[in-house]
């Protein structure tokens, strides 16, 4: 039969008769079977060719095809290579395939019937293989498959004179696997440098067997803790973890079938910690990949995964005096990580604070960006709105002033770096949740204990004195005690040696005396804890005010 086979009623068949009795004349045949054939184009493979980029799909890529006619094919024949769910930017594209310099074949694509047809130009003799390279520099380029390569294609060859040869076998030398964009990833809790739990949503449209792995590419994360066996939900069977290149490798229970939603969840107990530094929304350099043998995938941005904000500093200050149980107006110093838009706000949570609720938008700052303050009695917190865009890792400080005598600091005081004292944002380009303050001023309270004592209670004599009081706050060695004896008199002194006692034991003191500031320092020699009281003998000096001392009138401070 002929090497391109029979076309069904084929013309080219006739008949005729030379017979004694009469002849008939050539005429065609009416009814004929079609004659299919297999093999006119041996070796048919396409393959994709730049090493430095691997296929992805979706993607556009630069392809090569091959293969050998087992006879001559030329002038005005058609090789059209059916390619299903390609795409071509334009609904119809053509560019010229050339061989040291003369025209061989020219290339067109119809995105409607995705069809690729070659028509020939030269002759393209038979048991020689052929190559040609579609890329962007002949004005060509096709996109991959969005769901990936999983089967091959199909050709057919029509050629100038004779019948068309359908159904001829097209190999792609790669497979092509494919999520499609479904994948998203989350953290819980979504907090920069702490450990947390990762949640990782996909369709996978090609087959994912249990041997094969699934890799996140997850940069600046680490595994600061790493504990024993960790429990994983089905399907996910085991996962690994590699410091060197911050890559996290999951591996199923079970063969994962094409086109199913799949959540995969790695527990906060695997020891996984985000960025000290946060992540930004859809993070173009977490990726996921696969060496799924039925369609690998290539690093791929993973298109979802939130935002964590940072700040990189944060403080929080009073302006003097700083007073238990008083109001004082209150520096904020930040530097975010992120940028802040118009309509941000932040929370400043300062719990024990008390006073009366109140909403102002008078706020000194840094910054030309106005801000809408107001202060929560029921939360404890303190609310700013930005009314314009800062930007990432810019340092702003912002003023609150006391507004109808609140917030007042609580009458415990603070103590330095309270980890209660916290700072959030819902800043868009990442969020922080609450917080603490990497400095917190501290405000020392008696807490109403403080006392004073003197012995005779004498007006114009000289008086041993006690002051006492119950500390809220730690005492070290070095530590200051100042008292304001306004009307006290007597002559400086300085290193005079006092007795300090204290729940659990005893120390002592240096005391100086300054006349003219009317101030008397005890300085701590060592650490003490509740229940203090210091004694200065009579025989310092200190004598009482001629006039008396009145209730109130003398200040203690530290």
């Amino acid at each position: 039969l002929p090497r391109l086979g029979i076309s069904t009623n084929s013309k080219n068949l006739t008949i005729k008769v030379l017979a004694g009795a009469g002849n008939m004349s050539e005429t065609a045949i009416m009814n004929s079977p079609q004659v299919s054939t297999s093999g006119v184009l041996d070796s048919f493979v396409i393959d994709f060719l730049n090493p430095l980029s691997p296929p992805l799909a979706g993607v556009y890529a630069d392809m090569r095809l091959r293969f050998t006619p087992t006879f001559d094919l030329g002038p005005g024949d058609i090789v059209e290579v059916v390619l299903n769910g390609f795409q071509s930017s334009a609904l119809s594209q053509r560019g010229v395939l050339s061989d040291a310099g003369s025209p061989v074949v020219t290339v067109g694509w119809n995105d409607t019937r995705s069809v690729l047809d070659m028509r020939i130009f030269s002759i393209l003799p038979s048991n020689t293989q052929c190559i040609f390279r579609l890329n962007t520099s002949i004005g060509f380029s096709l996109a991959l498959p969005a769901l990936g390569i999983r089967s091959n294609a199909s050709a057919t060859l029509r050629p100038l004179s004779g019948a068309s040869v359908p159904n001829i076998s097209v190999v792609f030398a790669q497979l092509i696997g494919s999520f499609n964009n479904t994948v998203s990833l989350k953290y819980s809790p979504p907090v920069a440098n702490a450990q947390s739990s990762l949640e990782l949503r996909f369709q996978a449209f090609m087959t994912i067997l249990a041997t094969d792995a699934i890799v996140l590419n997850l940069p600046l994360f680490t595994r600061p803790v790493r504990t024993g066996a960790v429990a994983f939900s089905s399907p996910l069977c085991n996962v690994t973890w590699s410091d060197k290149d911050a890559r996290m490798l999951l591996y199923m229970c079970q063969t994962l079938k094409p086109g199913a939603a799949v959540t995969l969840t790695v527990p906060s107990s695997f020891g996984v910690a985000l960025p000290w530094n946060g992540t930004r929304r859809n993070q173009a350099e977490l990726t996921i990949q696969t060496n799924a043998s039925d369609g690998p995938v290539q690093p791929t941005p993973i298109p979802t995964s939130p935002a964590v904000g940072y700040f990189l500093s944060s403080r929080v200050e009073f302006v003097a005096p700083a007073l238990a149980g008083q109001c004082a107006d209150i520096m904020l110093t930040w530097t975010a990580n992120m940028a802040l838009s118009p309509g941000d706000s932040l929370v400043v949570g300062l719990p024990g604070f008390t006073g009366s609720s109140w909403q102002s938008s008078a706020v000194e700052g840094n910054l030309l960006v106005p801000f809408a303050v107001s202060w929560s009695s029921n939360t404890s917190q303190l609310t700013l709105v930005s009314g314009g865009a800062i930007a990432e890792k810019q340092q702003a400080v912002l003023r609150v002033g006391c507004v109808s005598g609140s917030p007042r600091l609580p009458a415990v005081g603070l103590r330095s770096n309270q980890t209660t004292v916290t700072i959030s944002t819902n800043a868009s380009t990442g969020p922080v949740l609450a917080t603490s303050f990497q400095y917190v001023q501290a405000v020392g309270s008696f807490n109403g204990t403080e006392a004073v004592a003197l012995d005779p209670p004498v007006a114009g004599q000289a008086a041993q004195l006690v002051v006492s009081f119950t500390p809220l706050m730690s005492f070290a060695g070095g530590d200051r005690v100042l008292l304001s004896l306004p009307g006290f008199t007597g002559s400086d002194f300085a290193g005079v040696a006092c007795r300090v006692d204290f729940v659990g034991g005893t120390s002592s003191a240096q005391a100086a005396w300054n006349q003219s500031s009317a101030q008397l320092t005890f300085v701590l020699s060592s650490a003490v804890s509740s229940s203090v009281s210091i004694t200065l003998a009579r025989t310092a000096g200190l004598t009482i005010p001629y006039a008396g001392a009145a209730a109130g009138s003398v200040l203690i401070s530290t």
